[in-house]
This record gives C-alpha cells, sequence and structure tokens, in this order.
C-alpha cells in the first residue's frame, strides 16, 4: 500500500485502479482512515475521523491526484485545488514529541492534512516533481517517486505490479515462440 515513496503520493493511492477498471475506495469509513494514517507512518497515535473528516480527506487526496497528474501532463495547475492545497498546509503541523528517545508524531485529522498538503507542496515545487511517475501496471494507477539511478523504474512496486507484468510478458514470449514452433512444422 506504501509504495509511493511519499505520503502525499501514498495517500493518492488510495483509491486504487481510478480510471483503468473498477475503482476501490481503500478509505471506506473513518476507521479505515485512521488505520491508514498509522500505517503510513504519519502519526503513531489513531486519529479521530468522522464521514466529514473522511469525506475532507478524499478531496485532499483528489486535489492531490488532479495536481501531480496534472504537471506531469504539463497541464496547468486548477487553481481551486492550489487555493486547497495552500489552506490545508497552512494550518497547524503534527506534534513532535520524544518518548523514550523515539519520535513520536500525534496530532488532529486538520493536523494530518496539513501534513499531507505540506508534502505535496514540496513535492510539485521541487525537482522531485520530475521524478514522479504513474505505475506501468495494465490497470495500476498509482502515483510514486521513481528513486532510482537512472530514473527508469516503471511499477509501483515489483510485488505489486512488476511482477504481474514480467509474468504477462513470459507467458506472451512463450506463446508467441510456441505459435512460432507450431508454424514451421
Amino acid at each position: 500500500m506504501f509504495v509511493g515513496g511519499r505520503p502525499a503520493l501514498d495517500l493518492t493511492g488510495t483509491l486504487m485502479y481510478r480510471h483503468r477498471s473498477a475503482p476501490t475506495e481503500l478509505l471506506a469509513s473513518a476507521a479505515d482512515l485512521s488505520e491508514w494514517a498509522q500505517q503510513s507512518g504519519l502519526v503513531h497515535e489513531p486519529v479521530t475521523a468522522n464521514r466529514t473528516g473522511l469525506a475532507q480527506t478524499r478531496e485532499l487526496r483528489e486535489a492531490i491526484y488532479t495536481l501531480v497528474l496534472g504537471r506531469m501532463s504539463h497541464l496547468p495547475d486548477s487553481q481551486a485545488d492550489v487555493d486547497l492545497l495552500n489552506a490545508t498546509a497552512a494550518a497547524p503541523p503534527l506534534d513532535l514529541a520524544l518518548r523514550d528517545g523515539v519520535l513520536q508524531r500525534s496530532g488532529s485529522l486538520r493536523q494530518l492534512h496539513s501534513a499531507l498538503a505540506r508534502d505535496t507542496l514540496e513535492v510539485l515545487g521541487s525537482p522531485l516533481m520530475t521524478r514522479v511517475r504513474e505505475c506501468a501496471g495494465s490497470d495500476c494507477t498509482r502515483l510514486y517517486l521513481d528513486t532510482s539511478r537512472n530514473a527508469t523504474r516503471r511499477w509501483c512496486g515489483m510485488r505489486q505490479c512488476g511482477d504481474k507484468a514480467k509474468a504477462a510478458h513470459y507467458r506472451a514470449r512463450r506463446k508467441a515462440a510456441h505459435l512460432g514452433h507450431d508454424e514451421t512444422r
């Protein structure tokens, strides 16, 4: 689930298969959102969310996705999405504390949204944006930061999409070789 390389890109992946097959919503409930926030490492304690907060998270997610995908396609930014991102980033950041020598992050849903918006602004406003990719998997629409040396990574992750693509390619080659072999008989 966390293959984006940045929290904001991971958030966009919570709506899978956006326009290539049947969309799958991973943030179906406020509990899903709280669990995602903890699993992402953004917070170490549960975040309280309700239906309104979940809707706000989804709205932020779609603004991030639209802006990043637009930048990848060299399209002008949506001013409404930029305004949402800027306003959200202006909220207080997450609370940080050192507990038993370990950094702990906590905060409200508003603070979580602020952290995600700030992360998006850092990606959009820096050279990192030139390394953001959309997965080349046949039905995957995840965005990720390509940190490979030559910037040639094609899939969000090998386990998620790379292995499937390589296996399909292998089967196609075997089938073509088998068909070619049959024709020579």
